[in-house]
This record gives structure tokens, C-alpha cells and sequence, in this order.
């Protein structure tokens, strides 16, 4: 059995008078433990729907969502669930409460109950992982938008899930602070975790295990990266961008070079056009 089971899922807003707005239809997916997946897509595609649904906050209209093993529309369990699978969110700012970067990464354990000793190695080790335990006396609010977000994810990681939904986490930030999140992601999953990664930014998912893109609430693709991106013609109908490299080796291709289609870095389309010469 997968970790994560979703089974034609449908979500439906339903909101006073309003007419009702359908986000998502018929999704099917299963996520393996230890396995990063991205989901990308344009706005309104349904993206942070689907990751509400994935540790409870929301449940499926329709369709069935479980986790490790446990239906998300059991109540009794849902404390169980997300305990398992955290989430991190588009606006640093949003998330943090605490006054100083050590109280807000302990703030999670605390509220598991855990003896002061294990809340304390929790805090170190989360704050080491995110490269911040330097910023441990700091105000949150002094950080830069990247180090905030990373005392996000520390929060998350002191709870110790099995898996992290990242809901556009680097949305809000500048090239400096995407990168030192997106690096702060791969240490997670060399830690083993599950890691669901939520985006618009197509070239954040090159290094990812699978690529989901949807549209308009439907899953329209699912594949590699090299699969996804490929795809050229879906992706530019939802709304999409290829990423530099795949779109400059597209570009070259069809300009006669007998370069492969499925380079996705800087390096590899060097070493390549090396071998041409």
C-alpha cells in the first residue's frame, strides 16, 4: 500500500449563495515513502486544494484520501494524520508566532507533549538542518523572507513527519531566498522524508521523482520530468513555462543539433554540446 492513497477525489466549494465552484475532479494518485513528487499547475488549477486535502484540513467532496493506512474523513484519527504529514505555507509570515527562532521551533513539540530534554535536541537538531542556529535568539520578524521560511520548515521538522506538504513556499521570496529554501528541501529529502512540492515555478521540479500538472482541477499529466517536459504543447495550453535548459535544448534541436530531449541541468547540456565537438 502506497503512503499517501487518493482514489477520484473531488473538492467542491460551497459558499453561502454563491454558486458552487468545483476544484478538483476525479484525482487519482499514490506517493510512495521517501519519494518527492511536484505539483504544478497555473492558478486556479486547484494546487492548494489539493494540498489541504493531503494531512485533513480539507475533505473530499467526493472520492477517498488516505494516509499511511487511515481514512482522512475519520475524525477519530485525524490528530494520527497530521502527525504524519506537515504542511508549509506561501506566506512565511503567516506561520510564525513566536517571539524568538528557538521558541518557534519548539513551539510543535510542546504542544506533542514531549519532556523539555527531547523538546530541546528536537530544536537543535531542526535548527542545524536548516543551516539557523546561529538566528536561535533572533526575532522571526527581523529574518529575511528565506530565513523565515526556513524556520518554518525547522517547526515542521521538530514534529518529525513522515512527509511535508510545501504549498508554494517559495512564492513570496527573492532568487536568494528560493534557493536557500529549495536547498533546505533536497537536505529534507536526503533525510528520507516524503516531500510533496506545490508550484508554479517549473524549473524548481527538475530534481523531483514525478512531475503532476493540473489543470482546471484535472490531472492532466503525470511522468517524469523529463516526461513532463517534453510535453511541450500541454504545457504551453495550461498556461506554462518550460524551464531554461529543456527549452534552450528544444530550441537547439530544432535548429539541427543532435542533442538528446530529456536534459534538464546546465551541466548536462554542456557536457553534451561537448561531445559535439
Amino acid at each position: 500500500m502506497a503512503f499517501i492513497e487518493m482514489q477520484e477525489v473531488g473538492y467542491t466549494y460551497k459558499e453561502g449563495e454563491e454558486p458552487p465552484v468545483t476544484a478538483l475532479k476525479n484525482i487519482d494518485l499514490e506517493v510512495e515513502q521517501g519519494e518527492m513528487i511536484a505539483i504544478i499547475g497555473p492558478n486556479g488549477s486547484g494546487k492548494s486544494t489539493l494540498a489541504k486535502l493531503f494531512n485533513g484540513l480539507f475533505q473530499p467532496t467526493t472520492g477517498r484520501v488516505t494516509i499511511g493506512g487511515l481514512d482522512t474523513s475519520n475524525q477519530d484519527k485525524i490528530w494520527e494524520i497530521r502527525q504524519q504529514v506537515g504542511m508549509v505555507f506561501q506566506n512565511p509570515d503567516n506561520q510564525l508566532i513566536a517571539t524568538m527562532v528557538e521558541e518557534e521551533v519548539a513551539f510543535g513539540p510542546e504542544n506533542l507533549g514531549l519532556p523539555p530534554a527531547a523538546i530541546r535536541a528536537r530544536v537543535e537538531e531542526a535548527l542545524q538542518m536548516v543551516g539557523l542556529d546561529e538566528f536561535r535568539q533572533a526575532a522571526p520578524h527581523h529574518l529575511s523572507g528565506g530565513q523565515k521560511q526556513r524556520v518554518a520548515i525547522a517547526g515542521i521538522f521538530a514534529m518529525r513527519p513522515d512527509c511535508i506538504v510545501f504549498d508554494e513556499p517559495t512564492a513570496m521570496l527573492d532568487p536568494m531566498g528560493r534557493k536557500e529554501v529549495m536547498a533546505t528541501i533536497q537536505k529534507l529529502r536526503s533525510e528520507g522524508k516524503t516531500i510533496i512540492y506545490i508550484t508554479h515555478f517549473m524549473e524548481e521540479v527538475v530534481d523531483c521523482d514525478r512531475v503532476i500538472i493540473l489543470q482546471e482541477g484535472e490531472k492532466i499529466l503525470e511522468g517524469t520530468p523529463q516526461e513532463a517536459f517534453q510535453a511541450r504543447d500541454l504545457i504551453k495550453n495550461a498556461d506554462l513555462e518550460l524551464p531554461e535548459v529543456p527549452y534552450l535544448v528544444y530550441r537547439l534541436r530544432e535548429a539541427g543539433l543532435q542533442l538528446p530531449p530529456n536534459i534538464l541541468t546546465p551541466e548536462s547540456l554542456v557536457d553534451k554540446l561537448c561531445l559535439l565537438n
